[in-house]
């Protein structure tokens, strides 16, 4: 989760680096985990994914 949210927002990573002390250069990248995970890198259609279907708005 954090990784993805790094990826997405240079302010968070730098409130985060802030908040923990760490170093400038530390970064946690997507790639980096060896997992497959969906984030700021890997998208895909909600249609796509298995077990989610869209919720279609109607008037009664």
């Amino acid at each position: 989760m954090f990784a993805s949210s790094f990826g997405l927002s240079d302010p968070f990573l730098n409130e985060f680096k802030t908040f923990w002390d760490l170093p400038a250069d530390w970064n946690l990248l997507e790639s980096s985990l060896g997992i497959p995970m969906f984030g700021s890198d890997v998208t895909m259609d909600i249609s796509e994914m298995p077990d989610c279907k869209p919720v279609i708005m109607t008037e009664e």
